[in-house]
């Protein structure tokens, strides 16, 4: 079947889309049912032609610069201290240089960042045993969640989200602890500097967790001192002052007559973007509240897993809320973490929600949401990118 959908896709992906979407909802086999849809989605990205100077433009330019060296180490030698920490994002744009079309970069982001999206909610459903009505709202929800727009000219930061929260799904909600996981970790964080911040918050998760037994609080305080150690030593390197002196220049808005105050001056002054931010901010503040009982109930029935990923989900939503209140669009680096989150949201709320009225207004809620979604994606868009093809049927015509 993967490879039936494979061949149709390079023929013409719009006969593609309906059986793939119909293997994505009813198969049991999460990693290979959702690889399909993803390849889809990427073909956004490969057809993506920034319009107006982006992060994207930047990266491109980036890439016919490194088509420069004949190999890695030449490349990575003209790198500076700080960019070679880097090395996940290193290797992803020297191995892209490698092809002569530009446009493979964003056709690989949208990829990973759509496969890892799916994938989480695929293998919930399977193991959960969803129905597919269920299933399906979830993959609506994500899809229309998940501003493309921003992917795909974000390009280095939501590629370290996807791979982190992958990694975070591993770890608290599956449980697992291995090797594999810390490496998962290790690179997000090698792809941008500030998904360090989101691997701080998973750590902040030890101080938060339940205890009960005396083995329990030994290892707790045996992670508490190891945390202590590493941050002791972290906060001495110049990475640590660059995180620190990176976040504290976005939250003040940037320098004055910097590009950043700037930008952030001209999307304050956007009524699209400021009526983005402000629904944004009311969505988030209601999720907050309707998911409290399901991290309640979680914790007092001892349902550490869940409880751990929502915690961590909550920790999300109210970063983005507090930075719905600071200039600019910092705010939307941690929304691209929530919109990953909001899938164990959901699911907390239809677990736990049991009072009808709450339940209803949640419903509204959503509702709007998601219609607020779809304005929202098509403002991204115009405001940025100029098709390559006429118009976006073209691309699921032929490639």
């Amino acid at each position: 079947m993967l490879l039936l959908l494979m061949l149709l896709i390079c023929i013409s992906p719009l006969i593609v889309i309906i059986p793939a979407a119909h293997w994505l909802i009813i198969s049991k086999r999460p990693v290979l049912s959702t690889l399909p849809m993803a390849l889809i989605m990427g073909l956004l990205g490969f057809f993506y032609v920034p319009s107006i100077y982006t992060d994207l433009t930047r990266y491109f330019s980036q890439l016919n610069w490194i088509r420069n060296f004949n190999s890695f180490s030449e490349y990575f030698s003209h790198l500076g201290s700080s960019d070679k920490m880097l090395l996940g994002q290193d290797a992803m744009f020297y191995s892209v240089s490698r092809q002569p079309i530009n446009g493979v970069l964003p056709f690989l982001v949208v990829i990973i960042v759509a496969w890892i999206g799916l994938y989480l909610i695929k293998d919930l459903a399977v193991k959960r045993q969803f129905t597919w009505q269920f299933t399906s709202f979830l993959l609506i929800a994500f899809v229309m969640l998940m501003p493309w727009g921003t992917v795909i000219t974000n390009i280095r930061y939501i590629t370290g989200v996807a791979i982190f929260m992958l990694a975070a799904y591993s770890d608290l909600y599956r449980g697992e602890k291995g090797l594999k996981v810390w490496l998962l970790y290790l690179l997000a964080c090698t792809m941008h500097l500030t998904v360090v911040a989101l691997l701080a918050a998973r750590f902040l998760l030890v101080l938060l967790k339940r205890v009960d037994t005396a083995q329990e609080k030994r290892y707790r305080n045996i992670a508490i001192l190891v945390i202590i150690i590493v941050l002791a030593i972290f906060s001495q390197t110049s990475s640590f002052m660059a995180l620190v002196h990176k976040g504290i220049f976005y939250l003040q808005g940037g320098a004055d007559g910097s590009d950043v105050q700037k930008w952030f001056a001209q999307a304050d002054a956007s009524t699209g973007r400021k009526l983005g931010k402000l629904i944004e901010r009311v969505f988030i503040l209601s999720q907050c509240l309707f998911m409290a009982p399901a991290i309640k109930a979680t914790y007092t029935r001892e349902k550490q897993h869940e409880n751990q990923m929502l915690m961590f989900s909550g920790l999300m939503l109210l970063a983005t809320l507090f930075l719905t209140f600071t200039p600019g669009t910092t705010w939307v680096r941690f929304a691209l973490v929530a919109d990953f989150c909001m899938v164990f949201v959901i699911i907390g709320e239809e677990d736990y929600l049991d009072n009808r009225l709450l339940v209803m207004v949640n419903q509204t809620a959503w509702m709007g949401m998601l219609l607020w979604s779809v304005v929202w994606q098509v403002y991204q868009y115009v405001g940025s990118e100029v098709m390559t093809r006429s118009d976006y049927f073209n691309i699921f015509l032929s490639n």
